[in-house]
C-alpha cells in the first residue's frame, strides 16, 4: 500500500531596481534554471527539458538519491514562470524506483515592480520496502515530512540567495550590451 505525504512553501524575493522588468527575466527559464539548480548537477535534455540530481536525502534507513526530470517554461497568459518534474529515478535503488512517484511543481511570478513571489509543492508517494514496513505510520509520515520541507526549505534558500544576485547580473550585462 502507498505511503504518501507532501509539503508546499512560498518564497517572496525582493529584487534590485534594474533597466529590465521581472516578466523579462522570468522569460528566460534556461537561466533561471542554472541558477537555481546548476552545481554541475543539470543537464539540459533540450528545449525546456532538464535533468537534475537532487542531493542524497535520508528517509528512515534509506539513502535516496532522485534524478529528476524537469520541464521549466514561460507562460504568457499566467504571467509565471513553471517548473514540473516530468519523471524521477532513484539511483542506486532500481528496486525501488517503481514503486516510487516525485511530485515537484514549482511557480515564480512577479508581484510588484521589484518582487518576486512564488511557490513550491512538493509530494512523495512509495511503496515500503518489507524492511520497513513495520515501521509505525505516524513515524513515516513525520519523517516524511521533515524531510520534504528541509528539501524545500533549501529551495527556498537558494531562490532568495540566488536570484537577486544573478538578476543583478543580468540586468547590468544588458545595459552594457545595449547601443549607445
Amino acid at each position: 500500500m502507498p505511503t504518501s505525504f507532501s509539503a508546499r512553501q512560498t518564497v517572496e524575493v525582493a529584487l534590485p531596481s534594474g533597466d529590465r522588468t521581472l516578466e523579462d527575466y522570468l522569460r528566460t527559464p534556461e537561466r533561471l534554471v542554472q541558477v537555481l539548480f546548476g552545481e554541475g548537477n543539470l543537464q539540459s535534455l533540450g528545449g525546456d527539458l532538464y535533468r537534475f540530481e537532487l542531493a542524497s536525502a535520508r528517509f528512515l534507513s534509506l539513502e535516496i538519491r532522485p534524478l529528476v526530470d524537469l520541464r521549466a517554461w514561460w507562460e504568457e497568459g499566467d504571467r509565471a514562470l513553471n517548473i514540473l518534474a516530468q519523471d524521477c529515478q532513484l539511483i542506486g535503488l532500481d528496486w525501488l524506483s517503481p514503486k516510487f512517484d516525485l511530485d515537484l511543481r514549482g511557480v515564480l511570478r512577479p508581484a510588484t515592480r521589484d518582487r518576486l513571489d512564488g511557490e513550491v509543492y512538493l509530494g512523495i508517494s512509495l511503496d515500503l520496502p518489507p524492511m520497513l514496513s513495520f515501521t509505525p505510520e505516524p513515524l513515516v509520515r513525520q519523517s516524511g515530512g521533515v524531510l520534504l520541507n528541509g528539501i524545500l526549505g533549501a529551495v527556498r534558500q537558494k531562490i532568495e540567495r540566488r536570484l537577486p544576485e544573478d538578476y543583478r547580473r543580468w540586468t547590468g550585462a544588458a545595459s552594457a550590451n545595449e547601443p549607445t
